[in-house]
């Protein structure tokens, strides 16, 4: 009896018979045990146990509670039956006690748990996206993953859904795996990172500044023992035993950073997860949150770091089934932020596997998902109420007014300053009552004077403070996704144009006018940066780029008046008592604004720092101009229709480019009624040809 070196576990389902077949025909490999999870055809079963049961080299063995792993045998676990491994031994799981419903993903995990860096996981052909989850828990122990060629795979479900997940490069053909397999073993023995010795954390720093210098993340903050797994894994992979050259491996493979990247933002997840914890929130949060609003009034929740959506659209469900059996209408507004904008494409594209049915009852599954071929996707009716962003909880202020944040699982992964810094952000933005959802092992370690416990197992908390506070010296950038305008400014002096203002003193002159509330638009009026809470200013929700779409009645019409003054005069422009409509309330208000120009040195371009408080504000400069409608109305006409002169010229050489272009559309649209006339013909002939062959037979 000889304990196996190595253990191959292999997953498939349709299309899977074939490919493992070739597997073990070209298989002389000593000293491994090879474990089948396999979901197949009674024919292909049938097949599999003759074709096996006689191999040259190695035993079949079908696996039972208790069996005992050896080399150079090969086990196939019962595919009704979740089996994992432990001691050495098959062990049953129960599906509760699982850490994967899925019998491919809960087998891998298990390997990944007992074995570590001598797991080798491989998936083949198949329908479903089984072994993805258990794929990502291999490599995070130093294993690695194989995948057959989508090309060559009859059914590309199961390779494609794995390598979504996985950082592995072994795409291979059957008949490849085992000399692939050999030479992991061999460069696995004889060259590996050393377990037990920690990477040098100036290493680990040279490494966090080069993906912050190159890519819009910044990983400065997470723990050290999360970044050094992963490292520790990539440098195993490419055989690379010193840190240093793995560095400069970096510098000159890009394509390495944005794998390395993708390996450290961690997004697991899945729908309904932690059953119990939904419960709570079903049950007893979200009827609290709805039954405190008003007809028409908003629901508004954050769930931040949603990865690829699901629990946004658990809570999204949850919801939308509680209005309907109140009958109660609201207006509901889900915003899902993540970092990662591979998993944000995913998320707003509603499309799941066909293994989300194990996750949610089959009522809710026909209710709220529409069948295709090999996906489920979410209905418009519940799609309609998220809106998915990039949000960096690092350095974008956080959402305001919000009745429940969820943010689960990420808090582990970094440091505890910076976990209090954004418990501060996410507690600065739930309203009066409003509702924390932290992860299982996670902690409050702000201010718990201000929260009530709903659950210490599940981490649910309510605000019950009356003031809230965050850390305004942390950087606040600009929440609306896609921005990458950078303002810091390394001197203030006047120029002619305004006040060129360094970014370190922008808080200093927003405590001196304004409460720190305020925006920087360029020349076109984008948004580069924000300051404070702008929730009573801007329409946030909206997510759009361009101030004059953010903005309420009237505030866009005195903003833009002020902005148009201050380009003509390069003076300061403030107007006050503006009314208008509070975004985030509805109810009447009244604000003052204060414009100022200046320049950027990094862009050589003009930069408009917009500052807004509210009227009753006490105004330690100037008085500015009142706001009159007519008044503010007139001026932003004329200078309008000055604007609109210069339009109408460029318009008139655009018409004579469109001229020209629409003569040219008008020849191309021809050739294709030509076209479609001679497959018209040629569909008739054809047509004919039918007829003659049906009498002939």
């Amino acid at each position: 009896m000889t304990k196996p070196d190595y253990i191959v576990a292999i997953g498939a389902s349709a299309g899977g018979l074939a490919p493992l077949l070739l597997f073990f025909e070209h298989t002389e490999i000593d000293g491994i045990a090879f474990v089948l999870i396999l979901r197949l055809s009674s024919d292909s079963k049938d097949n599999l146990n003759n074709s096996l049961s006689t191999h040259p080299t190695l035993g079949l063995v079908h696996a039972t509670e208790g069996t005992l792993l050896e080399a150079n045998k090969i086990y196939l676990i019962p595919e009704d039956q979740l089996m994992g491994i432990k001691d050495g031994r098959f062990i049953p799981l129960i599906e509760e006690n699982a850490l994967s419903p899925m019998t491919i993903d809960a087998f891998f995990i298990s390997l990944a748990i007992e074995i570590g860096t001598k797991a080798i996981g491989i998936i083949l052909s198949g329908i479903g996206n089984d072994g993805a989850e258990g794929a990502i828990a291999i490599e995070n122990t130093g294993g690695v993953v194989m995948v057959q060629d989508p090309v060559s795979a009859q059914f590309k479900g199961k390779p494609q859904a794995v390598l979504k997940v996985s950082n592995t490069n072994l795409l291979l053909a059957a008949k490849d795996f085992p000399a692939a397999i050999q030479q992991h073993i061999a460069s696995h023995r004889l060259i590996r990172v050393p377990k037990k010795k920690n990477l040098e954390q100036q290493s680990i720093v040279e490494i966090t500044h080069l993906i912050k210098a190159n890519y819009p993340y910044d990983f400065t903050e997470y723990k050290n023992g999360t970044l050094q797994r992963r490292i520790e894994r990539r440098m195993l992979h490419h055989d690379i035993q010193d840190v240093k050259n793995f560095i400069t491996y970096l510098q000159q493979h890009p394509e390495e950073i944005e794998i390395l990247i993708s390996d450290f933002l961690i997004g697991v997840t899945s729908f309904f997860r932690d059953p119990e914890a939904f419960h709570i929130l079903e049950k007893e949060i979200i009827p609290r949150i709805i039954s405190a609003k008003s007809e028409n009034e908003l629901v508004k929740v954050w769930v931040a770091c949603c990865a690829t959506g699901e629990e946004a659209y658990s809570i999204a469900i949850m919801i939308k089934e509680y209005l309907d059996v109140q009958q109660v209408s609201l207006n509901v507004k889900i915003f899902a932020t993540d970092i990662n904008e591979t998993a944000l494409k995913q998320a707003g594209s509603g499309i799941f596997p066909l293994n989300i049915a194990k996750a949610m009852s089959k009522e809710r599954l026909e209710k709220y998902f529409e069948r295709e071929a090999d996906s489920y996707k979410i209905k418009s009716e519940i799609r309609e109420l998220l809106i998915f962003a990039r949000h960096d909880l690092s350095k974008n202020p956080p959402y305001c007014h919000v009745d429940l944040i969820s943010c689960r699982n990420m808090l582990i992964y970094i440091k505890p300053q910076l976990q209090k810094q954004i418990l501060s952000k996410l507690a600065f933005g739930l309203n009066t009552k409003g509702f924390l959802f932290l992860g299982s092992s996670e902690h409050l370690t702000i201010d718990k004077n201000n929260f009530t416990e709903i659950s210490s197992k599940w981490k649910i908390y309510q605000y019950t403070g009356t003031r809230k506070l965050t850390n305004l010296d942390t950087e606040f950038k600009t929440p609306l996704s896609g921005l990458s305008g950078n303002t810091e400014i390394k001197s203030a002096v006047p120029t002619a144009s305004g006040f060129l203002i360094p970014n370190e003193d922008i808080h200093a002159l927003m405590r001196l006018e304004t409460g720190f509330t305020g925006v920087i638009i360029d020349k076109h009026g984008t948004v580069i940066e924000s300051y404070g809470d702008l929730g009573p200013y801007l329409k946030q929700e909206r997510f759009k780029y361009r101030l004059q779409e953010l903005l309420p009645d009237n505030l866009d019409l005195a903003v833009n008046a002020a902005v148009k003054d201050v380009v003509s005069s390069n003076a300061r422009k403030s107007i006050n008592n503006i009314p208008y409509p509070d975004p985030s309330t509805g109810r009447s208000s009244a604000a003052d604004i204060v414009v100022s120009s200046y320049h950027d040195q990094q862009t050589n371009s003009a930069r408009f720092l917009v500052i807004f408080r509210p009227s009753d504000y006490i105004r330690l400069q100037e008085v500015g101009t009142e706001f009159q409608m007519d008044t503010q109305t007139k001026a932003y006409i004329l200078q309008l229709e000055t604007e609109l002169l210069g339009v109408k010229q460029n318009l008139s050489a655009s018409n004579e480019y469109l001229e020209t272009s629409r003569e040219a559309m008008q020849a191309f649209n021809e050739e294709l009624l030509s076209a479609n006339e001679e497959m018209q013909s040629a569909n008739e002939e054809l047509q004919s040809i039918n007829e003659e062959l049906e009498t002939v037979n």
